[in-house]
């Protein structure tokens, strides 16, 4: 945001006043998620669009974060079938 990435008016401002976000307060057109070919075409898309050279990775660590086993099978799964292509 303080790049000038484009965020839908009503999320940046809740983004800049401190206040506790869900993810269903982030605007779907800009959360990657998916299979890992939706994940490569998501993150293209962003670097495209934005230019940026880096992103912040979250696997749900709220959503699920009792079950280790599942979460690090997504970490293992996208530092193999997504990470290499934009290494």
């Amino acid at each position: 945001m303080r790049l000038g990435v484009p965020f839908e008016e009503d999320f940046a401002r809740k983004l800049s006043s401190g206040e506790t976000m869900h993810l269903s307060d982030l605007p779907s057109d800009q959360i990657v998620t998916g299979t890992p070919e939706d994940c490569i075409k998501g993150i293209r898309s962003c670097i495209d669009e934005t230019g940026c050279d880096y992103i912040i990775v979250d696997f749900g660590r709220g959503a699920h974060a009792e079950d280790f086993t599942r979460l690090r099978d997504q970490i293992e799964l996208f530092g193999r079938e997504v990470m290499p292509h934009f290494a």
